[in-house]
This record gives structure tokens, sequence and C-alpha cells, in this order.
């Protein structure tokens, strides 16, 4: 750690220091987070300061934000969030990165890493994607199991080099909390219901992760309409003020 503020167990708060924008050097103005973040440290114990690394390979934007939640709904506080790679950052002369980021995550598109903590009986099931712009959702993937293909993020102990890897790109996600919704594809053609009356929002994402379709509608109707993409599998994601859904679709010409 960069001083005893950092030590594994602490909890600490950001803070940003403002000058007056006139090219002063004194502090006019302090920002603090409300909220604190819990320092961990890698290690295998079944105790609440080790923690166990965990990285990403998704299609996601560069320089966006990933929060990892313990339930599929993302409340609650995180526990964990990071950048995405590429970040621009020059990696080569850097030492106090933990090796599996450099050669895994450091300059990879899409890529990203951290640690999540040991002691963890929900596991990690949601996979929370936010703009670096305006903070909005970007993307999001969900696992009820905690398994993500066979990687199980239950009460991890595998320290920093037994890292957790999850592969968003070749996930398939299956996903309700909507209710009672209707969606299939009759080739190219689409036919989706949403319950309720509440505006929804339908993305649709390929196999490498890129958001390839999203259009809003209001709720309580049945749509049909033509999607111009090619032909292949694809996973759907709707989500309105009240939940959420995911599916896989196939789309053929």
């Amino acid at each position: 750690p960069g001083n005893d503020r950092f030590a594994p167990g602490n909890q600490v708060y950001m803070r940003i220091s403002l000058n007056d924008g006139n090219e002063g050097t004194t502090v006019v103005t302090r920002l603090t987070t409300d909220d604190f973040a819990t320092i961990l440290q890698f290690g295998t114990e079944a105790i609440d300061t080790p923690g166990t690394a965990i990285r990403g390979v998704s299609q996601d934007n560069a320089k966006d934000f990933i929060y990892l939640y313990d339930n599929v709904e993302g409340n609650g506080r995180p526990l964990y969030g990071t950048h995405i790679e590429a970040s621009e950052v020059d990696f080569s002369s850097l030492t106090s990165y933990a090796p599996f980021y450099l050669t895994e995550v450091a300059g990879i598109n899409g890529s990203w890493g951290g640690i999540v903590p040991n002691i963890n009986n929900e596991g990690v099931k949601r996979v929370e994607v936010r703009s670096l712009t305006d903070g909005s959702i970007m993307n999001d993937y969900n696992v009820p199991s905690a398994i993500w293909i066979g990687v199980n993020t239950i009460n991890p102990n595998g320290g920093v080099d037994n890292v957790l890897v999850l592969d968003l790109i070749n996930i398939g996600i299956d996903y309700n909390t909507l209710g009672d919704y209707t969606l299939f594809t009759n080739g190219t053609q689409l036919n989706l219901r949403v319950p309720g009356s509440e505006k929804f929002t339908l993305s649709l994402y390929n196999l490498q992760g890129q958001r390839v379709f999203v259009k809003q509608f209001a709720g309580d109707n049945t749509y049909t309409f033509n999607l111009n993409v090619p032909a292949g599998i694809y996973v759907a994601s709707i989500r309105n003020a009240s939940g959420a859904a995911s599916q896989k679709l196939f789309i053929s010409k």
C-alpha cells in the first residue's frame, strides 16, 4: 500500500480536491464520497481481508466502468468496480500491479481485472457496465448461480495465482424479473410482448458483446418488426424500471 491508510481491512473514502479554477494552487472545495471502500489483499485464507484475483474478457468499450454485484438486480453496494482496458496507460515500467493484470489485462481491449472477497456466500452474480460519459448502464451480464461457464465465484480461495476468469463474450444469458413476457423470432422477424404499461428498452448483442440494435417501446402491447442484422445467435436484453430479462435468439435469413 502507498501508506498506512491502505492497510488490509481499513475503510477509505474517496476525495477530490479542487482549486478555484483560475490557475490557483489553493484547495477551495473537497468532494468526498458518502460510502467507503474496504481494502483487501490477495490471499487464500477464508477470513475477512484476503481476496482472489478476477478478470473479465469482453467486447465492452474501453474506459467504461464495470461493477460486480452479489445479486442479479444490481442492488446495494458492488463487490468491486474498475475501468475497462485499454486505458492508454503505459504499464511497461510499472511494478505495483499484480502479475496477472500486467500480462492478461493491461492494454487489452475489453479486458478488466480486480479482486473479490474470499468470504462471499453469494458469489459474483452480475457484471454491470456503466458509461464513462454519463454513468448510464451500457450492458449487464447476469448469472444467478454465480458459476460463469464453469468458473465458481462463491467463496473463492485462489489468491493472486488462481485467477477467476469471466468470459463475457461466449456466455449465454437466460434471466427474467419482468414476469410473463414473450420474445421469439421467425427468420428476421422479431415478435415481442412485455406486460405492464411502463416504457421498456430492447437491446440486441452479438456474441462478441457488441450492441447491434437498441430501441425504446411503450409497454403492454405486442410488437412485430423485421431486424436488419446478419443471421446468427444474439443475446436480447429487455429492461424497464421494474426489472429486466435476457435470452438467446436465433436470426435466420
